[in-house]
């Protein structure tokens, strides 16, 4: 059971590597939450939203994040996550990364939370979609729904390895909504772990939008 699995992989911080628990309550304290400045030029802006200059060039209303990825530990803790299986994890990162839920859910109606999904070799890869392991995580700190509402219908290079300049075309239209699944009329608040550019929340909100998404915002772990 689970003591057996503590006691032959005992919980190391993702941010430090102590042992004792998946995110030590120092570590913890690294995550300050970027809730007041506009993505797209990052000046000030209450709750996320994109300024006025920057609104008409986006389709997401907004973005907030729990952390800054120039932060050692948020690194540390998000490639731990991604890249070392420590999918126990996500349910630590998920507290902060519920703050930045929370500043969304006061501009929505009944928002349901949509995990970025992963492209199906990665998913295999990996064993987990870290985006739906910190949805689920949220889900115990906000009375949200989680729908797994979009689906990558083409593969695409990883982000990170990619120059900037070339990000969005990687991912654009790689986004549809799942077959069956209804978001018209509502409104939807994107999960991810870390927001560069911002290329794939754009793709990903463009496919909400065009499946007549009322609003659609982003939380994610960290931007960079």
């Amino acid at each position: 059971g689970r003591v057996l699995s503590d006691a032959l992989f005992p919980p190391t911080c993702g941010g430090c590597g102590d042992e004792g628990s998946w995110l030590c309550r120092l570590c913890a304290l690294r995550f300050q939450p970027i809730l007041d400045q506009c993505f797209g030029c990052r000046r000030p802006s209450p709750d996320g939203r994109f300024c006025f200059s920057c609104s008409g060039l986006w389709p997401i209303d907004g973005v907030a994040a729990a952390a800054s990825y120039a932060e050692p530990v948020v690194r540390s803790a998000i490639r731990r996550l991604k890249y070392h299986y420590a999918s126990q994890l996500g349910a630590a990162l998920a507290v902060p990364l519920s703050v930045a839920v929370r500043i969304h859910s006061r501009e929505t109606q009944n928002p349901v939370l949509v995990p970025i999904p992963l492209a199906w070799q990665r998913l295999r890869w990996r064993g987990f979609n870290q985006s739906v392991v910190l949805t689920q995580g949220v889900r115990r700190h906000v009375d949200l729904s989680l729908v797994e509402a979009l689906q990558r219908i083409r593969n695409t290079h990883t982000q990170v390895e990619l120059p900037h300049e070339e990000r969005p075309s990687n991912v654009a239209n790689a986004f549809r909504v799942t077959p069956g699944v209804t978001i018209s009329g509502q409104d939807v608040i994107l999960i991810d772990d870390v927001a560069t550019t911002g290329s794939t929340l754009r793709a990903a909100a463009e496919a909400c939008r065009a499946a007549g998404a009322r609003k659609v915002f982003a939380s994610v772990l960290a931007i960079g």
